[in-house]
């Protein structure tokens, strides 16, 4: 393992050369294949010549080069997939995988959460869009890539790993152990809210979610919609196809996004295809925020540009590129490959959202935890308050809060009531086997998105001319 990161690192050092002095050809004057016979050279002598024998893998030689390649471009999405890790980016597509369930970037240098999936161990443990993943089990993420960060992450259902989190809230970093599981994604969740205004949430853009959106569409019609709340907060993307398709179903005229890369073929413009969906003139909010990236962005920049809705919330997380993946065809069998970022997406008006985002027509800030909060909280997730309440009590009173936040007190965990009680109806909802989602109770953007309904035409109106 020393040697092969010696190697690596070898590696990466000598194709970082390579790509410095091809850019400048002119101090060199070496040719392509120049460099192509020094690479080569060095392999044989590291063959020919390297003590110990039995650590020369090919293999790992070549693949150390590949990625070296790689990471010279700084571009945390461009990345070689060798056979163990071809298959990853189907991740995004299917309903199952293993990990903790959080959605990463790399955002300014440091490795970020850009979304917890709902209902996993990441999102149970209290991890949140914008926390920065210092440390994976006590070693610094500063130099991995993301596919490194993202396989240190996954191991075996049951098993644990502790990552170090930072957050504005706390003053220093802090470790948060999290037992993986197998990650089941379920896309789409509707209700029906008060004064006929529906709610859906959808949580990631994959093959299926324009099936399911269109099957919750006809439901909460038939239950009397007449205003919907689209939620895409801590949605971090998928499919740019399905968020087309998704954003389609809302307009029925204009450019929903187009992308522009180096080739003429990457160059394409996606126009909202009219149809006769009821959808399309329905009175619309879509809730966004930090957690919102990618497809969520497309859909929130064609609504935005178009003039379709409102957007509310805070400004979306700034990720406008698109990964193309192309396998080794050269050798046939070798199940490996590179995703490459060819492209970058635009919103109608001719934005690139890549690192700036999309901001809401309405910011809404929910409440922060203080510094205070942030510790209790933590201490109320690692002793499972919120499960120890729904043992004692049958079902939430004034009378049983009041007793259980003096017992908080008592073991120095303050917090306000609307959080607590949160956290203990979403326990309910998971003994019951049920997803607790759109309470406006204690979802305070959700409450004050449906009392912007009041004033929905005036608002239109208002951004309509800006």
């Amino acid at each position: 393992m020393k040697f092969k990161k010696i190697i690596s690192a070898f590696l990466v050092l000598l194709i970082f050369n390579f790509y410095y002095y091809s850019v400048n050809a002119k101090e060199l004057k070496l040719s392509e294949e120049q460099y192509i016979e020094m690479f080569n050279e060095l392999i044989s002598n590291i063959k020919n010549n390297f003590v110990d024998t039995e650590k020369i893998s090919i293999e790992k030689l070549y693949f150390g080069a590949i990625e070296g390649a790689l990471k010279s471009l700084d571009d945390p999405y461009t990345r070689f997939l060798p056979p163990e890790k071809y298959d990853d980016l189907k991740m995004k597509t299917t309903s199952k995988f293993g990990g903790l369930g959080i959605v990463i970037s790399i955002k300014n240098k440091v490795l970020t959460v850009i979304a917890p999936i709902y209902g996993t161990p990441a999102y149970m443990r209290g991890i949140k869009p914008g926390d920065q993943i210092l440390e994976i089990e006590g070693e610094s993420t500063e130099n991995l890539t993301l596919q490194e960060a993202v396989e240190r992450m996954r191991g075996e259902p049951g098993t644990n790993v502790t990552i170090t989190i930072m957050r504005p809230e706390f003053q220093t970093p802090r470790k948060f152990t999290i037992t993986r599981d197998v990650i089941k994604i379920e896309t789409v969740q509707y209700k029906m809210l008060e004064d006929n205004v529906a709610y859906l949430r959808l949580l990631e853009f994959s093959e299926t979610s324009i099936k399911e959106v269109l099957k919750a569409l006809k439901d909460l019609k038939s239950q009397g919609m007449t205003k919907l709340i689209f939620d895409l907060r801590n949605n971090p993307g998928g499919l740019l196809e399905s968020a087309y398709d998704i954003a389609n179903v809302f307009l029925d005229k204009g450019m929903i996004v187009y992308t522009r890369g180096r080739h003429a073929y990457q160059n394409k413009n996606y126009y909202a295809n009219p149809t006769s969906n009821d959808e399309t003139k329905l009175p619309l909010i879509i809730l966004a925020n930090g957690g919102s990236a990618s497809g969520s962005e497309i859909v929130v920049g064609a609504i935005k540009d178009n003039k379709r809705g409102l957007i509310v919330g805070e400004k979306t997380f700034g990720k406008g590129l698109v990964q193309s993946v192309f396998p080794f065809r050269s050798v046939m069998g070798t199940n490996a490959g590179v995703a490459i970022t060819t492209a970058k997406y635009y919103t109608p008006s001719g934005v690139c959202i890549q690192d700036s985002g999309i901001v809401p027509h309405i910011e809404i800030v929910p409440t922060k935890p203080t510094e205070k909060e942030a510790e209790s909280l933590l201490k109320f997730y690692e002793q499972d308050y919120a499960l120890k309440f729904v043992k004692k009590y049958p079902k939430i009173t004034d009378e049983n809060m009041e007793e259980f936040i003096k017992e908080l007190k008592k073991n120095n965990i303050e917090l306000r009531r609307e959080l607590i009680e949160g956290q203990i109806r979403e326990q309910y909802a998971r003994e019951e086997g049920k997803h607790y989602f759109a309470d406006i109770r204690t979802d305070e953007v959700l409450r004050k998105a449906v009392e912007l309904f009041k004033t929905y035409d005036i608002l239109i109106k208002q951004n309509s001319e800006k």
